[in-house]
């Protein structure tokens, strides 16, 4: 495991106690792919408090996260129609 570094056992309990780790925080953070380049999510981000650029996966594809973001789907940003912000997923 890890090329060698920890035994199988050793990996193993660290698997465990980062299970346990991660359980705790489970429902307290949220992350939503955005079909907006960086500079447009950037602009975005300055509406929503908190929140960050967690990964850009593509020129038009940015991740955020941070708090639940269950109230985004209601926001205005994301449209009616599709339910997105600028055409994002919004879930």
């Amino acid at each position: 495991m890890v090329a060698g570094a920890l035994t199988p056992a050793e990996g193993l309990r660290v698997i465990a106690i980062r299970s346990r780790l991660m359980a705790r925080m489970a429902g307290q953070g949220a992350v939503a792919l955005l079909e907006l380049d960086a500079d447009a999510a950037a602009r975005l981000l300055h509406t929503l408090p908190g929140v960050s650029v967690a990964g850009l996966l593509s020129p038009r594809q940015t991740v955020i996260a941070g708090p639940p973001l269950r109230w985004l789907r209601r926001s205005p940003l994301c449209s009616s129609k599709t339910g997105s912000p600028a055409g994002s997923t919004c879930r």
